[in-house]
């Protein structure tokens, strides 16, 4: 067992871990002590132990008060800051009243601040989907991370206004390890919306260097009858970090829940989707885009667990890999018995520009109802020569033909999203990046 997870085992055998009951708690020790290696099937694209060569010297840093001010401009008024996995009030602005940070060390049966039926939400719920169907990465970030951002999205929720959560990392972060936690309730009815940024202060440092941080990023969301909850993360600022990102929902009946994840250019990303659908009708959109180069690393694993009749799911994956860099996609769909009427669609297209790049995709279909309706779709390949040698022959150099195409391939996903200023911040983020790597 590496030095942060003893730590983290000791800390958690202690009654003092917010919000997890004794069940969930024996869980999540359980899995951080079998920790994977990269030869099982569901890690098989991924070197491990580098990360545990990490988590053996690794420690948690304390609060960085140091830090006055976010130099990147924000086109969101509601926003809470966490320097280093640490709550900053003064870097927060214009808080949506749901908004609650949970300190991991206390419990919160007394809490006066929260009202007595989001703490028994908090109380009933919190690390629950984790610990019964998250890997050891995913239970090792419950278990470790320092202050929880916690929302309630009520009747009282402005649907236009986002709120940003924006995770940042300062130079102390080095040879750390961090693990911001959300956990999200969108009340029956109501329509929200929540974006996660994580963002390097260290401007300075240089991606090349060897990785020497792991960033493991957890988030619960539990959407109510009738909810719609669409929810964005971003990683668009280079770190010399192994970064975990998990992604765990549930939903009840007429409810809607939307997650897409943009990894544009990140050294190594693992991510994890993890959905339940367990109220009939109701309706799931997963997503993601890579943009790759150097030698990155990206690994996406999805399971889809339709549980009832009527519910429909959608998966759409893409990826473009450039030079040296490697792409990964696990998507497994499971129609339960019950299930009948279910409509799920899965698609992961890669584009691979180089020869030394590569991609891996591995559709999963587990089907155990006979009324349903499920496709599923991967390709890996080129860019089209046929339209390359359109556009060049139309005056334009290979360069620029390479981008518009790219460009018209990645689209799809910002394309989606419903909320104006997050698809105009996603389009902008997307297109500054594919410049980059050109």
């Amino acid at each position: 067992m590496s030095q942060i997870s003893q730590s983290i085992h000791d800390s958690l055998s202690v009654e003092r871990q917010n919000c997890l009951t004794s069940t969930i708690r024996k869980q999540v020790l359980e899995k951080i002590e079998h920790l994977p290696t990269s030869g099982s099937e569901e890690w098989m694209y991924t070197k491990l132990e580098p990360v545990y060569k990490v988590l053996s010297q690794a420690s948690i840093p304390s609060e960085n008060k140091s830090i006055s001010e976010l130099k990147e401009s924000s086109p969101f008024s509601s926003r809470a800051v966490f320097i280093d996995g640490h709550f900053s009030p003064t870097l927060s602005r214009d808080l949506p009243a749901g908004f609650y940070n949970l300190a991991a060390i206390n419990t919160f049966d007394n809490s006066g601040s929260i009202p007595a039926d989001v703490l028994a939400k908090i109380n009933k719920n919190a690390g629950r989907l984790i610990s019964q169907k998250g890997n050891a990465f995913s239970c090792l970030a419950l278990a470790g991370a320092t202050d929880c951002a916690a929302v309630d999205f009520s009747d009282e929720t402005n649907e236009n206004q986002p709120l940003e959560i924006v995770w940042a990392f300062s130079s102390s972060t080095t040879n750390s390890f961090v693990a911001p936690r959300l956990l999200v309730f969108c009340e029956q009815g109501v329509k929200a919306t929540i974006i996660e940024r994580f963002v390097n202060l260290d401007q300075g440092s240089n991606r090349n260097e060897e990785l020497d941080t792991a960033l493991m990023a957890s988030g619960e969301f539990f959407v109510e009858a009738g909810a719609n909850l669409q929810h964005y993360r971003f990683f668009d600022s280079p770190f010399n970090a192994f970064q975990f990102a998990s992604c765990f929902s549930e939903q009840a009946a007429d409810s809607i829940f939307g997650s897409m994840t943009f990894n544009l250019g990140m050294s190594f990303l693992r991510s994890d989707f993890q959905a339940a659908l367990i109220g009939e009708n109701a309706r799931l959109k997963l997503g993601g885009l890579a943009l790759l180069g150097n030698n990155d690393r990206s690994d996406t694993s999805v399971v889809v667990d339709h549980l009832v009749p009527h519910c429909e799911s959608e998966q759409i994956f893409r990826g473009v890999f450039d030079e040296e860099s490697q792409g990964a996609f696990t998507g497994r769909i499971i129609v339960h018995r019950d299930a009948q009427k279910t409509n799920a669609i899965q698609s992961n297209q890669s584009i691979v520009l180089s020869d030394k790049a590569s991609s891996f995709t591995r559709p999963q279909l587990e089907i155990f109802a006979d009324d349903v309706r499920c496709t599923h779709g991967a390709t890996v390949g080129q860019l089209d020569a046929n339209a390359m040698f359109y556009l060049q022959s139309r005056g334009i150099n290979r360069r620029r033909a390479q981008q518009m195409l790219l460009e018209a391939f990645a689209v799809e996903l910002p394309e989606q999203i419903e909320n104006e200023t997050v698809r105009e911040y996603c389009e902008t983020r997307v297109a500054a990046h594919l410049e980059k790597m050109f």
